[in-house]
């Protein structure tokens, strides 16, 4: 008894550092998110941005492999892979619009969204060590998931505002395609975060 005892108290632990690292990643990317575009190459934000998405990676892996020891049902398990997969889909968009967005000048409409987006990334972090105990935690979840939702409504529509003000600014062909590929590489971002609160409100409790 003494032995299962020290060995799921130990599982809870090394389950417990696994959420709480991936919280951290999604901190830090989002701190490196901020003044990302428009900047160079060598920028050292950049350089945060894909290494953390190799460490969310291994971060999920072990993740999964310890949540399905956790939950055994099956229906408890999709809600929390459906999450880690929005996740590990957001870190991939996220590096890919930050290189994307390398040298090009932010614009009002870019910075509210790229802003909006980065709040939504924060409230994540923030939940994600609540999964330790989803019964426990069940109040703070929900309102996690109520506000990813309100900032991913809030994305949306400063994502269709911001490209009808790029309509409307008439710049030459490159630079509104590259722009156009921005706009399109922050709504990946958004419809992932959308699907992690989502994910998070089915969390089993």
């Amino acid at each position: 008894m003494l032995v299962r005892l020290r060995s799921f108290t130990s599982g809870q632990r090394r389950f417990e550092t696994l959420v709480d690292g991936y919280a951290l990643v999604l901190a830090e990317t989002a701190g490196a998110l901020i003044g990302a575009f428009s900047s160079s190459a060598g920028d050292p934000r950049h350089v945060v941005i894909k290494q953390n998405k190799t460490r969310a990676d291994a971060l999920s892996r072990a993740l999964r492999t310890r949540s399905a020891r956790r939950w055994s049902a099956p229906d408890e398990r999709i809600a929390v892979f459906a999450l880690l997969d929005a996740l590990d889909s957001a870190m991939a968009d996220i590096d890919r619009a930050a290189r994307t967005a390398l040298g090009v000048e932010t614009d009002p409409a870019l910075g509210e969204l790229e802003r909006a987006l980065i709040d939504a990334i924060d409230v994540v972090a923030a939940a994600l060590p609540f999964l330790r105990s989803t019964s426990t935690y069940r109040p703070q979840l929900r309102l996690a998931a109520t506000d990813i939702a309100k900032l991913g409504e809030r994305a949306a529509a400063l994502h269709v505002g911001g490209l009808r003000a790029l309509s409307r600014a008439s710049p030459d062909a490159a630079e509104l395609a590259v722009r156009h590929d921005i706009y399109a590489r922050l709504e990946c971002i958004r419809h992932r975060l959308t699907e992690a609160g989502i994910a998070i409100e089915r969390l089993p409790g």
